[in-house]
């Protein structure tokens, strides 16, 4: 048997199998979601429900999901080690694995990447920031959206803030390191990638919507989606769109978190 998949504009290809594995659908913004999950999945429904919320509200905040659906294929495992879930992000489609705690976060963050990453391309090597810190501050903008800004606080909080002290807390981390670095720049295997990239990544674009405030920030992250969809971006390039929406120079934000 012989099946031919067209999917033009995509930067990687995967595939799942899995004979025990279930499908419920929506439809939201012209775009068919898939969830595929295993028979035992009590999160079904809610999972279902906040992929298409995020969908919907990164259109509106970033720009439109290009691919005409997208499938989630999700493990659930009640003995899952962590309370986090375990994702990976392709082109229309993502994986994630997870037990019954703490998962809509992390979920979200890998929807995320279907704009930042899959859409607007990055380095992941060099400047893996690019993507990542984008995916988790994604998440809080979801969150904010659709839980309303104590429920998001309490989500940052968790997902981002608590991580990241627990890194300078354990002197692992000095807080001194830039966003900026890249894998080659870190130890292999190491949580000073996530504590780095990830966590003090999301904290620089808090600080940058602080200071651009929040009406130019989206317009900054709409008009940086627009010009490097299909791209490959570039830290350098992130500053500029940035400076060019704000009117004025960030450099001194920018070196303080990214540079040095």
């Amino acid at each position: 048997m012989t099946h031919t998949f067209l999917a033009p504009g995509l930067r990687d290809f995967a595939l799942a199998f899995g004979e025990a594995l279930q499908r419920v659908q929506a439809n939201v913004d012209g775009v068919t979601i898939y969830l595929w999950h295993s028979p035992n999945d009590p999160l079904v429904e809610a999972k279902l429900r906040a992929v298409a919320d995020a969908v919907q509200g990164f259109d509106r905040s970033f720009g439109s999901y290009p691919y005409a659906d997208l499938d989630i294929v999700t493990k659930f495992d009640p003995e899952w080690w962590g309370p986090a879930g375990a994702g990976v992000e392709y082109p229309g489609l993502v994986f994630y694995t997870h037990g019954e705690e703490n998962w809509e976060y992390n979920l979200v963050h890998e929807v995320a990447h279907q704009w930042w990453f899959s859409v607007v391309g990055n380095d992941v090597h060099l400047e893996p920031w690019l993507d990542e810190a984008l995916a988790d501050y994604s998440a809080f903008i979801y969150f904010h959206e659709f839980h309303g800004e104590d429920e998001a606080k309490r989500a940052f909080q968790k997902n981002v803030l608590e991580d990241y002290e627990m890194g300078l807390a354990a002197g692992r981390i000095s807080g001194k390191e830039p966003v900026g670095l890249s894998v080659y720049d870190l130890p292999p295997r190491d949580a000073m990638y996530f504590w780095i990239v990830y966590g003090k990544g999301a904290l620089f674009l808090d600080a940058l919507q602080r200071e651009m405030e929040d009406e130019v920030f989206f317009e900054f992250l709409q008009e940086y989606y627009r010009r490097y969809k299909y791209k490959v971006a570039t830290g350098e390039g992130f500053l500029g769109v940035a400076e060019q929406v704000a009117g004025r120079e960030l450099d001194e934000l920018y070196d303080t978190w990214v540079r040095k």
